[in-house]
């Protein structure tokens, strides 16, 4: 039960963190760091700024009076005679989201909940489609855009094709092929159980029964938000912050996000920029609740994202203190736990600590989307010693599990100790601190300031003298122009960054590509690139029996459930607009293990809005590969089953779902008379589906 907010600790009563003094022998062949204090860093973090910066500039007001104005209301001013009510001036140090403040449509389909969704699919992923759109390839497509925006590890491709092409890898056993557990099947619970108490330095080993299995965190996220929270109530969350988060958690269970706004401020010895501090965490909690949002939780992202620091064992102490002491649930995603690539940055895990203040509302993620750089086999996992929570998440697994042969590969993966320790992990730390280097390096000749941490696969970046005023409409401006120049950059307002001008720049990449996308920055930044502004519709025309862009595994592939109901489908339907149809291969082909399965529909807004789930029900790049295969194979039951492959050189318009795996389409072409759009879409199994379906096409009376 929640206590009342009249009997939680006041702000005079929170602690500050302290964080020792460390200090740091910087590269001196560069230039100089300004005079900030180091000492107050989060470990192994730098904020390099240029020397004789203009002091008018906005860069160069890195002191603010943050301090003051906290600890004015903490005295005994009228502002301290009601906790419950935060000063006016404290309003800029926290906020409460609003998902669909801007939200609009005009669809007559869909329910209120499926047009918010289609909503998020239209304006939430601008960049990442028109990179998909327009991809660079070293020979196919050179003048394509580098994408220096998306976190993915791009630099370790050729160790783990290598791993995973292994013999050991390539299993089947009928019990792979039927419905699992849900929370995971028990051989991989104990492998993560195991994996995880090496890597996060328990002090005692972890439990298997503790351990539940999801295709990724966003899966994670959207699962614990649901189960841990009411519609309408609030996660705390420092900012800036992974944005996708506000979609995951809003998406199911509507629960919002009352954001902890960090500055680049620097106010002495023991501040740093966008440091996290209890004080800061308590004022964002009691604005929040006097603006009548309950807050049920808090999320911590360590390794940080996209600040590529981390977490001292005394901070993370600290904040899960205050916590217990308001009874908040503790998210805390790990994904980057592994990518700590500075060898004097040491990181600590939650799981590693020797007492949890609260451990049945402290929860933890891991996927192997970031350290591994799988990012499209779709694994994840939360360990939590809430068996309530445990089992709650489980029952959700049926719309975000795993495929059984990727499960049996994932714990082949993570119990090969031998060549994680002794080749991928030093080989991909090294390639991640040269690419690093070779890019913090750039930004330095370019003279641009820039947070330096040691871990992740990004840097924080401050172009706030670039824009011409310091606003988020010319910060979207500076994105659209370094788009244009072919150089997709996340820019800070997606991150909930309280500050115009700061933008993420990803170096986990090949160094041919970092070389050319460094240049097009380069030629924004010093005035060489034409002012455009990069408007246009995001859609793709592809020719039947062409290679999709994002997959080289989806050819023109048509499946139909039999030749009646297609002929049915394309010609005779009473109502095509409203007539979506569903297969998988659970039942047909027998391997409910393999969790697949596909949905056709005409309507392009049912399209987009399930699109939008793709995200938290998209299946293994491998599984969709195998599948592929499979369905190749007509000659092994052609007498059993009908497929319709009509191959035609006639254009077909898609959506393209914004998915870090775009490969959950496939082209199709009919024997019909004029061109046809109609757009496919791939998830783990028919479960989500139904479900999904039911909740972008039914109101919640229905």
């Amino acid at each position: 039960m929640q206590p009342n907010l009249s009997n939680r600790p006041g702000l005079a009563s929170a602690r500050r963190v302290r964080i020792p003094r460390q200090d740091r022998v910087l590269d001196a062949s560069g230039p100089r760091l300004a005079a900030l204090p180091q000492a107050g860093l989060p470990p192994g973090t730098q904020m390099f700024v240029p020397p004789q910066m203009d002091s008018g500039s906005p860069t160069a007001s890195l002191g603010s009076a943050f301090a003051q104005n906290v600890g004015s209301s903490c005295g005994d001013g009228p502002e301290g005679e009601h906790p419950g009510k935060p000063a006016p001036r404290l309003r800029e140090l926290y906020g409460v989201g609003d998902p669909i403040a801007t939200f609009s449509s005009d669809s007559t389909c869909l329910s209120s909940r499926g047009k918010v969704a289609k909503w998020f699919w239209d304006s939430a992923e601008e960049g990442y489609r028109t990179y998909r759109m327009d991809e660079y390839d070293e020979d196919k497509n050179p003048s394509g855009i580098i994408n220096l925006g998306t976190s993915e590890n791009k630099l370790c491709l050729d160790l783990l094709s290598w791993r995973l092409s292994q013999s050991d890898m390539l299993r089947v056993e009928p019990a792979l092929l039927q419905y699992p557990d849900w929370r995971g099947h028990l051989f991989l619970r104990e492998e993560v159980a195991r994996f995880l108490s090496f890597y996060c330095k328990s002090p005692a080993p972890l439990r298997p029964e503790n351990v539940v299995v999801l295709n990724g965190c966003a899966s994670l996220f959207s699962a614990l938000a649901t189960v841990l929270c009411e519609a309408g109530e609030a996660f705390l969350i420092p900012t800036p912050y992974y944005g996708a988060i506000t979609q995951h958690v809003y998406l199911y269970g509507n629960i919002r996000l009352a954001y902890v706004y960090l500055g680049s401020e620097v106010t002495g010895q023991d501040s740093c920029p966008f440091q996290l501090t209890v004080e800061k965490l308590e004022v964002a909690l009691q604005g929040a609740e006097a603006e009548g949002v309950k807050v049920k939780g808090l999320i911590l992202i360590n390794p940080q994202n996209p600040l590529g620091g981390v977490y001292s064992p005394g901070e993370l102490q600290e904040f899960l203190g205050f916590a217990k002491r308001h009874r908040l649930h503790v998210i805390v995603d790990e994904v980057y736990m592994l990518s700590v690539f500075k060898e004097s940055l040491e990181y600590c895990s939650v799981l590693s600590l020797e007492r949890l203040p609260d451990p049945q509302r402290t929860h933890v993620m891991w996927a192997t989307s970031k350290d591994f750089g799988m990012s499209g086999l779709r694994f994840g996992t939360l360990y939590t010693e809430n068996q309530d929570v445990a089992t709650a998440v489980a029952s959700l697994c049926r719309y975000h599990g795993l495929s059984g042969l990727l499960q049996f590969q994932m714990a082949q993966l993570l119990r090969d100790r031998d060549w994680i320790n002794q080749v991928y992990l030093p080989e991909n730390h090294a390639r991640l601190q040269a690419a690093h280097t070779y890019v913090s390096g750039e930004l330095r000749a370019l003279g641009v300031p820039f947070l330096s941490g040691g871990a992740g696969f990004f840097i924080w970046v401050d172009l706030r003298k670039y824009l011409r005023q310091v606003t988020f409409e010319e910060e979207m401006l500076l994105w659209r122009r370094l788009l244009a120049n072919k150089v997709l950059l996340s820019f800070g307002k997606a991150f909930e960054c309280k500050e115009p001008g700061w933008f993420r720049v990803v170096f986990s990449d090949r160094t041919h590509r970092l070389r050319l996308g460094m240049q097009r920055l380069r030629q924004v930044l010093e005035g060489g690139s034409p002012v455009a502004v990069w408007e246009r519709r995001h859609r793709v025309l592809f020719v039947a029996g062409e290679v999709l862009r994002a997959s080289p595994f989806f050819k023109s592939k048509c499946v139909s459930s039999s030749p009646n109901l297609l002929t049915t489908f394309l010609v005779d339907l009473p109502d095509p607009i409203r007539t979506h149809v569903i297969w998988g291969t659970s039942k047909d082909f027998g391997i409910s293990g393999f969790r697949f399965g596909a949905l056709y529909a005409h309507n392009k807004e049912v399209a987009s809005a399930m699109g939008t789930f793709g995200y938290l029900h998209s299946g293994s790049d491998i599984t969709q590969y195998q599948l592929s295969r499979l369905l190749q194979d007509r000659a092994t039951y052609s007498h059993s089953w009908q497929i319709a492959i009509l191959i035609k050189q006639e254009i077909i318009e898609f959506w393209v779902l914004v998915d870090n795996a775009l490969a959950r389409l496939w082209s199709r072409a009919y024997r019909i008379m004029g061109t046809d759009s109609r757009t496919p879409t791939l998830g783990g199994s028919c479960s989500p589906f139904a479900a999904a379906k039911l909740f972008v096409l039914c109101s919640p009376s229905l």
